[in-house]
């Protein structure tokens, strides 16, 4: 059943994404390309992604606290 209802709404995403944007690639892969600018940091220039730099924020912020 999850597995019919995750095809459902595939589905209803690709159809509505078709119907607002010329290129069916990208309403496939809801992805606006792989480029430097919109594709993963650590990839294009070896670095933390954002999420990654918050959670070592954190975490540090932690470790003074125990210290």
């Amino acid at each position: 059943m999850i597995s019919a209802e995750n095809r459902h709404h595939h589905n209803r995403m690709v159809r509505r994404l078709k119907n607002s944007y010329l290129d069916e690639t990208w309403a496939e892969t809801r992805k606006p390309c792989s480029c430097y600018m919109c594709g993963n940091p650590r990839k294009h220039f070896k670095e933390l992604t954002k999420q990654e730099k918050i959670a070592n924020d954190i975490f540090t912020d932690q470790l003074k606290d125990c210290a």
